[in-house]
């Protein structure tokens, strides 16, 4: 899906932006750099068929599959 949005105004580390008749904030960190007030921007959303932390506890569980976890380690 993929929106087109307007910057109204930035206050301090956030942007106001309008999509439509909705306003809402996000970060400024999330804007192309050199984005300012005015500037219309292309806003894209996806669903990630497989998030990071899927993966990472995917990955979590095949390694225990193939370590029991029983080594003992004396400092």
């Amino acid at each position: 899906m993929t929106s087109t949005i307007t910057i109204d105004r930035i206050e301090h580390d956030l942007a106001v932006v309008e999509s439509g008749t909705q306003y809402f904030s996000i970060p400024v960190s999330l804007l192309p750099q050199g984005a300012k007030e005015g500037d219309s921007l292309t806003m894209t959303f996806s669903v990630q068929e497989n998030p990071p932390q899927k993966e990472a506890q995917e990955r979590l569980e095949r390694l225990k599959k193939r370590d029991p976890g029983d080594d003992i380690i004396d400092l």
